[in-house]
């Protein structure tokens, strides 16, 4: 960690899992570096051993988030303040690692068992739970999802105790810490409002919500794609390029899963 990080346009994700009529949807915006913006793309993945899968990725680059046929999705949050290790996993290698689970338990494991290069919440949502973990260098601490099945979280740990102190304090200088708290405030205070995947979406969809961000405001961060995985019946994937006020939502159907 160095003092890039305080002119470094920052990473931020807001992310929401809901419990929905037959199961959960994963609902997430990825924001990056405004330069990243034109390089988006939706891999489809399979092939022998291999459940199909749908991967938000960009350009030269594995993968940022997906969901498998098979009824698992996996959204990320990075965590910058916590404690990272130079021989870790990389956050896209560990993602598509735990999309590789036949079901959350699995994916928990795998997830626990790797050190991981740098801070990142991992959730994973499946038709019948989620499961929200917030990993280090050190370890993977879990956080307690609550009984109505409803996830929220930005870029800032609510439990995990491994943290960077130089870190947290330069996040804190460059008004990083400050931009999760307020985006995770938002989100409990609008939380009410959601019951449905459309409702969700609604969210997203809001060019006025504080959750997605511009980079004429944002240092050169801006929403590189948003996703909405249901993880129902029938898995099913929905993506967007860009804010809520770039482009369309465009549909991704898996074969019939569910875990």
């Amino acid at each position: 960690m160095n003092d890039s990080l305080l002119t470094a346009p920052p990473q931020a994700c807001s992310l929401i899992v809901q419990s929905v009529e037959g199961g959960h949807v994963l609902t997430q915006n990825m924001d990056l570096p405004a330069h990243m913006v034109g390089s988006q793309m939706a891999l489809r993945l399979g092939g022998d051993g291999m459940t199909p899968t749908v991967v938000l990725s960009a350009a030269g680059m594995i993968g940022l988030t997906g969901a498998t046929a098979a009824g698992l999705a996996v959204g990320v949050n990075t965590l910058l303040m916590l404690n990272h290790a130079a021989d870790g996993l990389p956050v896209a290698f560990a993602m598509r690692h735990t999309l590789g689970a036949r079901d959350r338990a699995e994916g928990h494991a795998r997830l626990s068992a790797v050190t991981h290069a740098s801070g990142q919440h991992y959730a994973l949502a499946t038709r019948s739970g989620a499961t929200s973990l917030e990993c280090s260098a050190s370890f993977c601490a879990e956080v307690p999802v609550p009984d109505s099945g409803r996830l929220l979280h930005s870029n800032h740990p609510l439990v995990s105790t491994d943290i960077d102190a130089s870190a947290q304090a330069r996040l804190g200088a460059g008004g990083f810490n400050e931009s999760s708290t307020s985006r995770l405030d938002w989100l409990e205070a609008h939380q009410g409002d959601i019951a449905t995947a459309d409702d969700v979406q609604a969210l997203f969809d809001d060019p006025q919500a504080p959750i997605c961000m511009r980079p004429e405001t944002n240092g050169g961060s801006s929403t590189f794609a948003t996703v909405l995985y249901a993880m129902t019946d029938r898995p099913s994937v929905r993506m967007r390029q860009g804010g809520a006020d770039n482009a369309a939502w465009q549909a991704f159907d898996l074969p019939d899963g569910g875990l």
